[in-house]
């Protein structure tokens, strides 16, 4: 694969330098995926690591979150204590 020059300045033009702080598993999962070649460097395994937490959190949250699940219902409104329901304020 042949990526042009402006094509690679572009894409430096596009990023953010930033630094993160990471558990010592998560660092050494990230070491792997660029020894095995599956990463480019460091940036490049963040970069696709978050882009798809991103593209399953647009497009199926709930295997991030879980099922949600609808509360059940209160068994009727009990008024509070020291309220008279014929004077409601």
């Amino acid at each position: 694969m042949v990526v042009s020059r402006r094509r690679v300045a572009e894409q430096r033009a596009k990023a953010i330098p930033v630094s993160v702080t990471l558990e010592k598993e998560l660092y050494d999962f990230v070491e792997t995926r660029i020894d095995t070649r599956q990463a480019n460097n460091r940036s490049h395994a963040v970069n696709q690591a978050l882009g798809f937490l991103k593209w399953i959190l647009e497009t199926n949250p709930s295997l991030y979150y879980g099922e949600h699940t609808a509360p059940s219902p209160q068994q009727g409104n009990q008024p509070q204590h020291g309220t008279n329901q014929n004077y409601p304020r």
